[in-house]
């Protein structure tokens, strides 16, 4: 489970299974379950891509 933190308007969670040798690399999917303030009846995905370097790029689809 993970929360992303989008002060002042509340924040969201995202839950989602993955296991530490698959996330070195490649891509890993989580579902956004709710959150608190604007995001309470958020709903979507968000899309992780792990890259070389330690760079990770995070592409959040939500549905309010």
């Amino acid at each position: 489970m993970a929360t992303l933190s989008l002060p002042p308007w509340g924040h969201f969670t995202a839950q989602g299974r993955f296991t530490v040798p698959s996330a070195r690399h490649g891509d890993i999917d989580f579902a956004i379950t709710g959150g608190t303030g604007s995001y309470r009846t958020a709903r979507g995905s968000i899309h992780v891509v792990n890259v070389r370097g330690g760079q990770t790029y995070l592409t959040v689809r939500l549905i309010r």
